[in-house]
């Protein structure tokens, strides 16, 4: 799945002729469809100056969802209209983050989705993503971010192996305040999607796509 969890092999893993690194896939052209934002927009009455900005994961402490309304309340200071779209299923920590919504009076810009199917859809009516987790494996949002042209931050604990589009990813340390963060969330707000064609994407980010990764499958088990 990643060259991290390879090491649980020990330090000459890589040596094997036996050992080899399959990474999760997920299906690249679903990332490339043709999306009306204005519908999106309009359903959830989001002004032309706000900027509509997403989490997908499962509501847990380590998702570090209490972080990310620290880092979008300093955001919304400056930005009334912008909107924060939680998409996963509720876990353990729902409750605290609807009571740190409730205190920071957010409940007008933040909007709890829940699980959902159509991810590739709202991932690709989203300006921004932020995944500011305590620690991750190889999260597929980051993967599905790029291929789709949307910025995202991610705190600096999660695998350099998912840094396939440079200029879409933002890394930013834990230790830095929510002021930090959402500076740096306006940076990557101004500086937009990357200039490469989603051809190009694909290409860079070819590791990553399912039906190369069946046929390597396949290819294990026959060989």
């Amino acid at each position: 799945v990643s060259q991290s969890s390879g090491r649980i092999f020990g330090k000459k893993w890589k040596l094997s002729k036996y050992n080899k690194i399959l990474y999760c896939g997920i299906e690249l052209d679903s990332f490339n469809l043709k999306i009306d934002r204005s519908l999106f927009r309009n359903k959830f009455n989001i002004k032309p100056n706000g900027y509509i900005l997403g989490h997908i994961g499962r509501i847990e402490p380590i998702k570090n969802h209490l972080f990310l309304i620290d880092v979008f309340k300093e955001h919304v200071k400056k930005n009334l209209n912008s909107k924060l779209f939680l998409v996963g299923k509720f876990g353990s920590a729902t409750q605290k983050v609807k009571e740190r919504i409730g205190q920071y009076k957010l409940k007008r810009n933040i909007i709890l989705l829940g699980a959902r199917s159509d991810i590739p859809q709202l991932i690709q009516n989203f300006d921004a993503l932020l995944l500011p987790s305590l620690f991750e494996g190889t999260p597929i949002v980051t993967i599905e971010s790029q291929i789709a042209n949307v910025p995202i931050l991610i705190s600096s604990h999660i695998t350099d192996e998912i840094d396939m589009i440079n200029n879409l990813i933002y890394r930013v340390p834990l230790s830095q305040s929510p002021k930090k963060w959402a500076i740096i969330v306006k940076k990557a707000l101004k500086n937009g999607p990357s200039r490469y064609s989603f051809a190009e994407r694909k290409k860079m980010m070819a590791r990553f796509d399912i039906k190369k990764n069946i046929v390597e499958l396949i290819n294990i088990y026959e060989s």
